[in-house]
C-alpha cells in the first residue's frame, strides 16, 4: 500500500481481503495510509470499493489530514468530493486547515478554504490556523488567511494573540503583516505579557525593535508589576 499498486490492491480486494484491516503501526487502515503517501489512484480504488472515509488514525485523524500533510492537492479534492470532513479534528484538535497552516502550504491552505474549511476552527490549545502559520513564520500562508479574514485577534487558552504567538520566535517579516493588518500592539496575555514581553524576554533585539518602532508601550507591565525592558530573564 504504501507503494501505491493499484492493480495488486484490486486483486486483494476482490480475493475478499479486508478494506478496513488496520495496520499496527497507528491503528491506520489501507485508505489512511494510502492519502498519506499521496497515491491518489489506489485511493480512488478503496474509495470505490467502500472504504470507510470516516475512519481515524489512533490520533484520531482521517484520510483528509494525511492528504493534507503529504501536500497531495489531486487526493485532497478527491477525499472532498466523496465527503471527507474538512473540519474532522484529530486527538490534538487540529482540523486540515490546522495542517496545512502549520506547514506553510500556501496553495493547500487555499484549496480549503475554497472548499469552505472554517477559517477560525480553534483546536484544543485554541489556536486558530492564523496562529499556527504565525507561529511558525509562514509569510504566504500568513498572507493568504489575513486576505481571507482570519481573526487576527483571536485569543488562545493563554490569553495569547496571533500575535503573541510570532513574538515568541521572532518571525520579523510576519510581526510586520500582522501589524499592517491591524494587529493590537499592546494586548496583554494572561499573564499580562505583551508581544514586546515576549520578543524582549527570547531575546529577539530585532523583533523588539520593530515592535518598539511601531509604538508598542514601553511602560506596559506584566501581572508580576515588571515592564518589558526591565523584567528579568
Amino acid at each position: 500500500m504504501r507503494i501505491g499498486f493499484v492493480r495488486a490492491v484490486e486483486i486483494l480486494l476482490i480475493a475478499g481481503v479486508d478494506i478496513e484491516t488496520c495496520c499496527n503501526n497507528g491503528h491506520k487502515t489501507p485508505l489512511i495510509i494510502s492519502a498519506e503517501n499521496g497515491h491518489d489512484a489506489t485511493t480512488r480504488v478503496l474509495l470505490d470499493h467502500g472504504a470507510n472515509i470516516k475512519a481515524t488514525d489512533s490520533r484520531r485523524l482521517i484520510a483528509l489530514h494525511g492528504a493534507v500533510v503529504s501536500e497531495n492537492e489531486v487526493t485532497i479534492k478527491l477525499l472532498l468530493e466523496r465527503g471527507a470532513n474538512i473540519e474532522a479534528s484529530g486527538s490534538n484538535g487540529w482540523t486540515p486547515l490546522h495542517y496545512a497552516a502549520s506547514y506553510g502550504y500556501e496553495s493547500t491552505t487555499r484549496l480549503l478554504l475554497d472548499r469552505g474549511a472554517d477559517i477560525n476552527a480553534r483546536d484544543n490549545s485554541q489556536w486558530t490556523a492564523l496562529h499556527r502559520s504565525a507561529h511558525l513564520g509562514h509569510e504566504a500562508c500568513t498572507r493568504l488567511l489575513l486576505d481571507r479574514g482570519a481573526n487576527i485577534e483571536a485569543v488562545d487558552s493563554s490569553g495569547w494573540t496571533v500575535l503573541h504567538s510570532a513574538a515568541v520566535y521572532g518571525h520579523h517579516a510576519t510581526i510586520r503583516q500582522l501589524l499592517d493588518h491591524g494587529a493590537n500592539i499592546d494586548t496583554a496575555d494572561s499573564n499580562g505579557w505583551t508581544a514586546l514581553h515576549r520578543a524582549v524576554h527570547h531575546r529577539h533585539k530585532a523583533t523588539t525593535r520593530l515592535l518598539l518602532d511601531r509604538g508598542a508601550n514601553i511602560e506596559a507591565t506584566d501581572s508580576s508589576g515588571w515592564a518589558a525592558l526591565h523584567r528579568p530573564a
